[in-house]
């Protein structure tokens, strides 16, 4: 019912305002309408260096502001033109023609006027109706109910309103954003929906080069943030918190986020239902990997089979501390990673041997004559080592002590 009101309140005050103005100036106005819509689009690329110029840089703002922008230049610039016609038109048939033709001309005008404005309302209805179903598209999904704010209740009670009326079919013929905007806004919905998705989507191959940034680590270890998520706190809690502010601060971080996230929305989206990668699932390396310490002990005894009963006590007690952390990540660009992997370090002050200190290496893996391979370094020596991969296993027999892993799946 909202959105009738507003659309009859729209249409009445706009067909007022054109008997009031008179159809010279509405006329104006509607080819000005006509015309900003044609060019919003083609021209607003012209227009973002200027927005970079004035400080606003945001993604975000850089993107939906230009079209908007030259939309309202076009339609002003017409209105000025409209009122400069206009005065001429008034001064002629105030001053130039006898009064019953100017008393016939101010009724037409008028009425013409009152005609014209309500095309004039309907052109911008559908545009207020569009203008709804795209941020109602996004506002909607992210709703935690009685916990959001008025006004995004009032607005999403709008967009629901759209929908039942069927009015929200001319805003999708009118409606000029790419597939890729309304798949993530499916994406940000599950994800505020299903806060216990989250972890999977850390795991997301595409996304875990970028998830490896400090800027991200840090945010994920974030206490308060879990806390927030587990409450199903409101949007504006969660942007408010600092750790998001911090990031969506941060433009150029924001950027890499969307360029890795557009081509893969919806394989990322079906991921996070099932588990399951269409486009990654393929190249079985990818992904993150857990330390299977059962596996990597048996790989162990078979590298050292004369190993007595108490060195191999000794030795399941030393290698399940070293590595009870390790894990290994590979992310389609080719990076590779293997956190917290033990070495072995000179002795500290007050100790009897060497020591053992744990280290995050980086470097790449590759696909090599049928085999995969891992390649790190550290202090300058090369670590190269061909790997065993099955879809939920990866094994490293060569490397001392010979490795094992399985995939970290949620």
């Amino acid at each position: 019912m909202t959105i009738w009101i507003l659309v009859l309140g729209l249409l009445t005050s706009v067909a007022a305002l054109g008997y009031r103005q008179g159809a010279v100036r509405v006329g104006f106005s509607l080819v000005g309408i006509l015309v900003g819509l044609c060019l919003a689009l083609p021209l607003s690329p012209w227009l973002k260096p200027a927005l970079s110029w004035l400080g606003l840089e945001h993604p975000l703002l850089t993107a939906l502001l230009p079209p908007i922008l030259v939309f309202w230049l076009i339609n002003g610039m017409f209105k000025v033109m409209a009122f400069q016609v206009h005065r001429k038109v008034d001064v002629h048939y105030k001053y130039h023609v006898v009064d019953l033709k100017r008393i016939l001309f101010e009724r037409l005008n008028a009425r013409l006027g009152a005609c014209l404005g309500l095309v004039n309302g309907f052109l911008y209805s559908l545009l207020v109706c569009l203008g709804i179903y795209t941020a109602g598209y996004w506002t909607t999904q992210v709703s935690s109910g009685e916990n959001d704010r008025w006004a995004l209740r009032w607005f999403n009670r709008l967009a629901r309103d759209l929908d039942a009326s069927r009015l929200h079919r001319a805003a999708c013929a009118l409606d000029p954003l790419p597939k890729a905007y309304y798949d993530a806004a499916d994406f940000v919905g599950l994800i505020y929906q299903n806060p216990m998705l989250e972890p999977r989507l850390v795991r997301y191959p595409g996304l875990l080069e970028l998830f490896e940034r400090d800027e991200f680590r840090a945010f994920s270890q974030d206490a308060s943030w879990s806390q927030l998520r587990q409450a199903r706190s409101s949007v504006h809690e969660l942007m408010a918190h600092p750790a998001l502010d911090a990031l969506l601060n941060n433009h150029d971080l924001l950027r890499e986020l969307w360029t890795a996230l557009e081509p893969d929305l919806s394989d990322l989206t079906g991921y996070l239902e099932t588990g399951h990668s269409a486009k990654y699932d393929r190249e079985p390396i990818l992904g993150v990997w857990a330390f299977d310490f059962r596996t990597a002990f048996q790989l162990y005894r078979k590298a050292n089979p004369r190993m007595t009963a108490l060195q191999m006590r000794e030795a399941r007690k030393h290698l399940s501390s070293i590595f009870l952390n390790t894990s290994l990540v590979a992310a389609p660009s080719g990076y590779a990673a293997l956190k917290q992997y033990p070495l072995t370090r000179s002795p500290r002050p007050g100790e009897s041997g060497p020591g053992t200190e744990h280290r995050n290496l980086t470097g790449r893996w590759r696909f090599e004559n049928g085999q995969y391979i891992l390649q790190f370094r550290h202090e300058g020596q090369d670590l190269e080592w061909p790997v065993e991969v099955t879809p939920q296993s990866l094994q490293i027999p060569n490397a001392n002590p010979p490795l094992a892993f399985e995939r970290d799946a949620i």
